[in-house]
């Protein structure tokens, strides 16, 4: 019984941190959103751009080292905040066709 409760002590505390991690990020994507929004727009509309000239302008903004900047281009890319295409995969080259006001 004592190893029962052990148990469910211990999953009840992964669910708790599990809780806070998930708002943590929410917390911290939304504050990357914002900076990575700030560059496309800097960049502006048509021209290019390689994924470590945002992975720094991140860092220098926000602080520390986050999520992959470039994974969460792709999720403003897919809730329709910004478009671009991917010019060269391999040499992480972007192109910026529109940016959210």
């Amino acid at each position: 019984m004592t190893d029962q409760l052990a148990l469910g002590f211990e999953a009840e505390r992964r669910a708790a941190r599990g809780r806070e991690n998930a708002s943590n990020l929410k917390r911290v994507a939304t504050k990357l959103d914002a900076v990575i929004l700030e560059f496309c727009r800097h960049i502006g509309a048509g021209q290019t751009f390689r994924g470590p000239q945002l992975t720094t302008f991140v860092m220098g903004r926000a602080g520390g080292v986050h999520d992959s900047p470039t994974r969460i281009l792709r999720s403003l890319r897919q809730r329709g905040q910004l478009g671009y295409k991917v010019e060269n995969r391999a040499q992480s080259l972007y192109r910026i066709t529109w940016v959210s006001a």
